[in-house]
């Protein structure tokens, strides 16, 4: 059985690596409604932007055929006839290919599936008896009405006709062939009312679809503790609700954009417990360099956030304080930043820190001026207009405010800038990132460039690693210049992998890059 298993994985790598294609018709039909989680491949998007058409030249996949003095010579021809005539097996490689999950309540089977689209079904047949012979499978391909299909064993089914190829595999070791050849019919024939693609989320899903996409639904967890935890907690529907993931590659970029639409109950519990806003104050960035190495951005709802938080034990304990976190949170007008700047001159001096600063809007100051009242003397040093707060370390904080922005920070200069009211030139208020601070309600930057930080920090981080990460870190620094993640309060989240090679498109500028740490990846432990 893993024999066969691998030479199914080494097939539809193949046809991966030889297949170049111009359309995806929308051949869904062997999906049933019943599958909680389907993956969808665009393979003529995959295929043309990774030019896995011309993939023999990567010295990774020459690697891999030069592993054929171990084969038989059976396996050296059925592998020959899959790169050099690829139209021989059958297949119609201008289609989707997708995956699915079922899950089984009754009697807890679990299926995985796959299905492929046909366009010679004579030649996909010949090719099955070949594949099957060479992999030393007991089989009998037999004919159902239309269609061919053979068991290779309990757990394995192939069936096909002269538009579709189903694979069917039985994961869960409780099934036996009866069960096995019964869902294999059951998806062969399926009806209209009875196909995934009648449902209207899915429907959705497949039409915004891109180059890799996955749709799961929340019905795929519910025998799990935690559903019914939810349902019984916040009075809700569980099931019913989706998400989907969205992963293209483009020119410079890699992008996973993420999607969650709800049943009615769960649409109404998060509308009415939004704690995160749109409406980030990009004014409190002026402070920044647009060059740093790091930011956070939330834009909240205050009151809100108290309200998940006031059972809080800790938060409890501070409503007897002279400033409540509630008088504090309801003083804040919502916005917040946490960045990491560049110190100039770090790339000569060994042990020097980045400037971490954290910065937020407030209402006034009269509430700021009350807390640093009680606390301790002993605690910080009133300079002349801002705070040196003692931490207990080497280096010292600084916290300095006005009647509209508080600041804290590591770096005194950074805060002698702020009160004397000087922007910073080409700052974060004014760059291109702004906006995409302000339609979201958390974004998340960072530079993935280990050159701006000193020789003393980089080499503690590395120390922090182990060989195989440290190896892995210089492969995507090597690939990388960037990581943005957008989460925004519409149930929509994107993360972003900005890659230095901006010409070619970055599916082919990854598959080069493992290519050239192929030999040094295939070492780690």
């Amino acid at each position: 059985m893993k024999k066969l298993i691998n030479l199914i994985l080494f097939i539809s790598l193949s046809i991966l690596l030889i297949t170049s294609c111009t359309k995806a018709p929308e051949n869904v039909s062997i999906l049933p409604k019943e599958a909680h989680l389907v993956t969808v491949y665009n393979i003529p998007e995959i295929v043309n932007k990774g030019d896995l058409f011309n993939a023999n030249q990567l010295e990774t996949v020459q690697k891999l055929r030069s592993h054929r003095k171990e084969l038989k010579k059976e396996e050296i021809k059925l592998i020959d006839r899959i790169f050099e005539k690829p139209l021989s097996i059958g297949l119609n490689y201008e289609k989707d290919w997708f995956s699915f999950y079922l899950d089984e309540d009754e009697n807890e089977e679990r299926y995985f599936g796959m299905a492929l689209s046909v366009i010679q079904e004579e030649a996909l047949t010949d090719f099955m008896n070949e594949f099957l012979e060479v992999s030393g499978a007991v089989y009998e391909i037999k004919e159902a009405g239309t269609y061919k299909y053979t068991l290779t064993d309990k757990r394995t089914a192939f069936a096909w006709d002269k538009e579709k190829l189903l694979i069917l595999a039985e994961e869960s070791y409780r099934g036996d062939e009866k069960s096995l050849q019964a869902k294999m019919e059951y998806l062969f024939g399926l009806t209209p009312e009875n196909q995934l693609i009648k449902e209207e989320n899915f429907k959705t899903f497949y039409k915004n679809k891109k180059d890799i996409s996955l749709w799961v639904s929340s019905n795929l967890f519910k025998d799990e503790r935690e559903f019914k935890e939810l349902e019984e907690e916040y009075q809700v529907q569980a099931s019913d609700n989706f998400v989907s993931f969205y992963l293209t590659f483009d020119e410079g970029q890699v992008d996973l954009d993420a999607s969650f639409k709800g049943n009615q109950s769960i649409e109404e519990l998060l509308d009415e417990n939004k704690v995160l806003a749109d409406n980030f104050n990009t004014a409190i960035l002026e402070h920044f360099s647009e060059d740093n190495l790091g930011l956070i951005a939330l834009s909240i709802n205050p009151s809100e956030l108290f309200e998940r938080i006031k059972d809080n034990r800790m938060v409890s304990m501070g409503n007897m304080s002279k400033v409540t976190p509630q008088e504090f949170l309801e003083n804040m007008e919502g916005s917040i930043a946490f960045v990491v700047s560049n110190i100039e001159g770090s790339n000569a001096s060994y042990d020097i820190k980045p400037a971490v600063a954290l910065v937020f809007d407030v209402k006034d100051k009269v509430l700021l001026e009350e807390l640093m009242s009680i606390i301790p003397q002993e605690a910080f040093e009133e300079k002349s207009g801002y705070y040196q707060i003692k931490t207990g370390s080497k280096e010292n904080a600084y916290l300095a405010f006005n009647s509209s922005v508080c600041l804290l920070s590591n770096k005194e200069a950074v805060i002698k800038a702020f009160k004397a009211g000087e922007s910073v030139n080409n700052n974060l208020a004014d760059s291109p990132i702004a906006s995409a601070i302000d339609d979201n309600g958390l974004y998340i930057n960072l530079l993935l460039d280990e050159t701006k930080l000193s020789k003393g920090i980089r080499e503690s981080i590395e120390r922090e690693q182990t060989n195989a990460e440290n190896e892995l870190m210089k492969v995507l620094l090597q690939l990388s210049e960037s990581i943005d993640y957008k989460l925004s309060n519409k149930n929509k989240a994107n993360l972003s992998l900005k890659i230095q090679n901006k010409e070619q498109n970055s599916l082919k500028v990854i598959i080069q890059t493992l290519d050239e740490n192929f030999e040094k990846l295939e070492q780690l432990d």
